[in-house]
């Protein structure tokens, strides 16, 4: 494989690892006209590049098929077998700053037994990761060992996002059950979007996982295999945390309806209760207020003052039967 026509502009970076441990950031000046012969190489493109494509199309020797699904804007994580390769779709969270991290993105992956070529829209901290790994001469020795990093450090920080979400949930319980704060509604909704979406591609991601942990491939050793399985036991561990959380969220959401239902049911009982009292009063109020002739103590300066007091004494009253009977 000759990396003289991959487009500086293009290309992220270009390992060539030695399968010793080692591994060398090379350019494409630099390595113009060089085939290499040993060890496996590393392409990192950007799509947002179009000369990215031009390469995959005409320099890459890679299936058009596999190039135009490496290349689709919406994707979701799977694993597919061929004869020449294996065609790996994963996602990771977004930790960009600024950026919600159930806002996955994806890295699309193309490996051969001596050559990885993956490609990617957004940056993705976890490639970060693995060439800090590279950095500390800890390379990997293998394309197969390479996947195997990478989804290890995927992995990682889903776990990491995950964590950070249970704490933020115990929060939202905490003030639910001890302060009865009831604007936390956003917050609640938030989060279960957040669980939502993390487990929407989850799921496939461990179902690509398994599928590249069982199907026979020459060149992939059993002590990688071994390690996909740690990684996908791992994502089986998050997908069972995640379900949790859905649950407990659900569990908050009703306890606040419940709440908000019980504060709206003191309210108009409260109101009821008010209506009850003033209901004689303002039916003796209005009694005497009508304009016929008759009514008792029109005559009498008195009179309004012993009605007042009447109405007083008999709201009094009122409320003394109420707390007896327990209504208040």
């Amino acid at each position: 494989m000759t990396i003289e026509n991959i487009q500086q502009d293009a290309l992220i970076h270009c390992y060539h690892f030695d399968g010793k441990g080692k591994g060398e950031l090379i350019s494409s000046e630099s390595e113009q006209n060089r085939r290499l012969a040993s060890g496996f190489a590393w392409l990192h493109f950007d799509l947002n590049n179009s000369s990215t494509m031009d390469w995959l199309n005409q320099h890459s020797l890679v299936d058009p098929v596999i190039v135009e699904a490496m290349a689709a804007e919406e994707t979701r994580p799977r694993c597919v077998i061929s004869d020449k390769g294996i065609l790996l779709i994963l996602r990771g969270v977004n930790l960009n700053p600024g950026q919600s991290a159930d806002d996955m993105i994806s890295i699309r992956l193309w490996v051969e037994e001596h050559r990885v070529i993956s490609v990617r829209r957004r940056k993705l901290t976890s490639v970060q990761d693995l060439r800090d790994q590279i950095q500390r001469n800890q390379a990997p020795k293998s394309a197969p060992e390479l996947v195997v990093d990478l989804a290890n450090h995927l992995t990682w920080h889903i776990g990491e996002t995950i964590e950070r979400y249970e704490e933020q949930l115990s929060d939202l319980e905490d003030k639910m059950l001890n302060e009865g704060d009831d604007n936390i509604r956003q917050d609640l909704l938030t989060i279960r979007r957040q669980l939502i979406t993390l487990q929407r591609y989850l799921s496939p991601q461990k179902e690509a996982i398994n599928r590249l942990m069982t199907e026979k491939i020459d060149w992939l050793e059993n002590s990688q295999k071994k390690q996909l399985r740690e990684v996908n036991d791992r994502l089986v561990r998050h997908l069972e945390d995640l379900a949790a959380m859905r649950e407990r969220s659900v569990v908050v959401q009703q306890e606040l309806s419940n709440h908000l239902a019980e504060k709206a049911n003191t309210r108009v009982y409260l109101l009821s209760i008010i209506t009850a009292i003033f209901l004689p009063l303002s039916f003796v109020t209005g009694l005497l207020g009508i304009n016929v002739g008759g009514l008792p103590g029109m005559e009498n300066p008195e009179a309004f003052w012993n009605v007042l007091w009447l109405l007083v004494i008999s709201g009094i009253i009122q409320v003394i039967i109420m707390r007896w009977k327990h209504w208040l």
